[in-house]
């Protein structure tokens, strides 16, 4: 089953929301959206992910824009769903907005 592409809209809205926490984390766009597994590289990852998907993106389309699979998506918005209904202070440091 192949997906379609993502539009010039999700580009420009997935632009946005990386530079926004980029900006916010102190992180780099391309470690972002590198392979790191370091645990602040990846709270940046999930906070991309969560926002993206705010923004009605789905979650294949944000994948692709990663790199990573959709389900690796989804776990990591809803990661970041839950520690920010925690008030997590990583969440709070990247400015979080509810």
């Amino acid at each position: 089953m192949s997906q379609t592409p993502p539009t010039l809209f999700e580009h420009q809205c997935y632009g946005q929301v990386l530079r926004t926490v980029s900006r916010a984390t102190g992180v780099a766009t391309d470690v972002i959206e590198g392979k790191s597994r370091r645990r602040r590289h990846v709270q940046a990852r999930a906070a991309v992910c969560y926002r993206a998907y705010e923004l009605e993106m789905s979650y294949p389309v944000i994948g692709s824009f990663l790199n990573r699979d959709h389900t690796s998506v989804r776990h990591l918005a809803i990661k970041y769903r839950k520690a920010l209904a925690n008030n997590e202070p990583w969440t709070l440091a990247m400015g979080a907005h509810r």
